[in-house]
């Protein structure tokens, strides 16, 4: 069956996209009323915190949870808990429980995100997941470019109160569309009995995937830190200019996953996508370094979501494809644990830099990180002979 007939796979990525649509209005909404109720941006800071911790604590959990239970029961529940913590936030008015309530919701979040991998891997064939990962992408990142926008004219026009009403009705319509994906899920014995994690499951694929993850966020977190400095360098219009760039990342981003689901080239997918993404992200480091007007580093920006779009996509399948189908849950947990911590780490040491040097001396250190990473895929080939590869 082909992905197009899939039905589970269309209400599985539909449900997703508008739980990101979800999570996209409630970022928006969140910070409004955070502000709203203390007007000081130090507490939308600790809302931030908040979130950026749970996910890193919380991610191995939900990862182990997700390979020892139905994963379409998981992503429902996570679906409807965020409806209702996101409706109590209406009756909420001190700030300290909201703190808790978006904590929780946060972990709603997080359990999502290997649930759904798990259940990717169930709903299609191996020889299919990587154009099922790329339209699953595809559909997230489109959510990614509007929902911002959408959230805040909405909240603008209509206010925070009903923002928090159409962000909890996206979960419980997210949930909805869980509900009618196939219930028959491949259950693997030894997930019935419970199997634990080894290091030796950790074999050499996985652990070059999980530190190339590790490695694009030391260079993403900083570089998203490094784009405000470089938005004022470039216009007096400092708001609308750093707009225009990260629209131009987000097209990037729908640019990418396009052409890894329809383009049949094989120079974008798997370790060839990889290694590619690496060659376009140094070649960013460098249009960011000496781009001096807004066209210039626009494209280098479109050509920054290309390469996060197509590293994205393609190291995803290849995680999923190296893991035994037990474990693939905690896989998934690790690396996004790993990857918010190494962004977090780089966004912090990134502001840190700034005091000392340029943003354009900051981008040329970055280049280090890709350049690391095209050798470790050169290691990758080296590794054995692996038919994920």
């Amino acid at each position: 069956m082909g992905l197009s007939k899939n039905r589970s796979l269309w209400n599985l990525v539909i449900g997703q996209s508008i739980s990101e649509l979800g999570n996209q209005f409630g970022y928006i909404a969140l910070i409004a009323v955070i502000y709203e109720q203390t007007s000081n941006f130090m507490n939308v800071g600790v809302l931030l915190i908040i979130k950026a911790t749970i996910r890193i604590v919380v991610s191995p959990g939900a990862g182990f949870i997700s390979d020892r239970i139905s994963s379409r029961h998981m992503l429902i529940g996570s679906d409807l808990i965020r409806f209702m913590l996101t409706i109590s936030i209406l009756f909420i008015h001190n700030t300290y429980i909201i703190y808790i309530i978006v904590a929780l919701i946060t972990m709603a979040e997080v359990c999502f995100t290997p649930a759904f991998a798990v259940y990717l891997t169930q709903t299609v064939e191996d020889h299919e997941l990587l154009k099922a990962n790329a339209f699953y992408a595809f559909s997230t990142d489109l959510m990614t470019v509007i929902g911002p926008a959408l959230a805040g004219v909405t909240i603008s026009i209509i206010g925070t109160r009903w923002g928090l009403i159409g962000d909890s009705l996206t979960f419980g319509i997210a949930a909805l569309f869980m509900f009618f994906i196939s219930s028959k899920e491949k259950v693997e014995d030894i997930k019935l009995q419970g199997s634990k994690m080894t290091i030796s499951d950790l074999n050499g694929h996985i652990i070059v995937i999980l530190i190339l993850g590790v490695l694009l966020m030391l260079y993403g977190g900083a570089a998203n830190v490094l784009m405000m400095p470089m938005a004022q360098y470039l216009s007096d219009d400092f708001e609308r200019t750093l707009g225009v760039l990260f629209s131009c990342i987000g097209t990037g981003f729908l640019i990418g996953s396009f052409l890894v689901l329809k383009s049949g080239f094989s120079v974008f997918q798997m370790e060839k996508g990889i290694s590619l993404s690496m060659v376009l992200f140094a070649l960013v480091s460098l249009g960011f370094t000496f781009g001096n007007s807004i066209i210039f580093v626009g494209v280098f920006c479109l050509v920054n979501g290309i390469a996060n779009s197509l590293f994205s996509i393609n190291s995803n399948t290849l995680l999923m494809k190296s893991s035994r189908p037990d474990i693939r849950g905690m896989i998934t947990g690790l690396d996004n644990a790993l990857s918010n911590g190494a962004s977090i780490m780089s966004m912090s040491l990134g502001s840190l830099l700034l005091a000392y040097t340029s943003y354009q001396n900051i981008f040329k250190g970055l280049m280090l990180f890709p350049i690391l990473g095209f050798s470790l895929m050169i290691l990758i080939k080296k590794l054995g002979n692996n038919p994920s590869f």
